[in-house]
């Protein structure tokens, strides 16, 4: 995926963890401005949002759009606020948060390395 221009996200999808993997790799995304990807790609910075269900607009933006003009570094960091563990530090100081339990959560430290194993992802 490194290797790609971009990634291009054709459909509205619940989190689209495809999305998430290419900002890893540090390539920007192409996907439609609803469901998941509103929430994991910033427009303009680490890919371009288009109106959901436009395929003009797809198609617009795949034939003029510089996808090079975007820093991987800043893709790749973005990237980081969905490693497990930044996640489930979140969670776990939210429903902290909610229930009133007042837990002292210290908040997570973002490196510039995703997490080194993706099968530990999925371990969460």
């Amino acid at each position: 995926m490194s290797r790609a221009r971009a990634l291009i996200v054709p459909n509205v999808e619940e989190f689209g963890i495809a999305a998430v993997e290419a900002q890893a790799a540090g390539r920007p995304v192409l996907a439609p401005d609803a469901g998941g990807t509103r929430e994991t790609v910033i427009d303009g910075v680490t890919g371009v949002l288009y109106p959901a269900g436009n395929c003009d607009a797809l198609a617009e933006a795949m034939r003029h759009e510089d996808f090079a003009r975007f820093d991987p570094q800043v893709i790749r960091h973005h990237a980081l606020g969905f490693r497990p563990e930044v996640f489930r530090s979140r969670l776990i100081a939210e429903v902290a948060r909610v229930s009133g339990l007042g837990l002292d959560l210290e908040p997570p430290v973002l490196t510039s390395e995703p997490s080194p194993e993706p099968a530990a992802a999925a371990a969460v």
